[in-house]
């Protein structure tokens, strides 16, 4: 649905998605592209950072994820309603990341658990490759959903729009009347 909304308060409803979209580029494109990368070519920084390389960009996007939903409740009481409705966007939206993350989880612990069982060393070694490239496709297929997502967000908060569904869970105040069309963008 399309609300008359003030520039600027379309403006401060961006800001979610947006942090959301650095969240996907800087700490799932840059970081973790480049620690596959160096561990490829086998960088001699590799072996200094280790296993951590692939840790430090989950953990610091966990920190964006949970900042996004503290922010997401925080808005409710303290921004007007638009703004409060595309955090709470925002926030759904990163709930299905974490659903990713877990997913990913459970099928490299999986292959921990079945490679921990094997005998040969060679045979642990190829289970445990499996499972992680197997693990990582159910975070990279989210991270390009959320890509898709996050940028139509973004689209929707400057022309004053929130989704229906999101409407009907989150009601606007009283006296805020959707318009039939989109309103005009200066």
């Amino acid at each position: 649905m399309f609300y008359e909304i003030e520039e600027q308060v379309r403006r401060r409803a961006k800001t979610p998605h947006e942090l959301s979209m650095l969240n996907l580029m800087f700490f799932h494109l840059l970081l973790g592209a480049g620690t596959v990368v160096l561990v490829l070519t086998k960088a001699e920084i590799m072996q200094t950072i280790g296993n951590w390389g692939f840790v430090l960009p989950l953990v610091a996007s966990l920190i964006v994820i949970a900042f996004i939903h503290l922010r997401a409740q925080r808005a409710v009481d303290h921004e007007p309603w638009f703004v409060a409705a595309h955090w709470r966007l925002a926030m759904k939206r990163s709930r299905l990341l974490l659903i990713a993350y877990t997913v990913t989880g459970v099928i490299i612990a999986g292959g921990f658990m079945i490679a921990s069982g094997m005998d040969k060393k060679s045979m642990q070694d190829i289970v445990v490759t499996i499972a992680t490239r197997l693990g990582a496709v159910p975070t990279l297929l989210m991270v390009m959903v959320s890509f898709v997502l996050e940028s139509g967000s973004i689209y929707q908060a400057g022309r004053g729009e929130v989704p229906d569904g999101l409407v009907k869970r989150f009601p606007p105040p009283a006296g805020l009347e959707p318009v039939e069309r989109s309103p005009q963008i200066a």
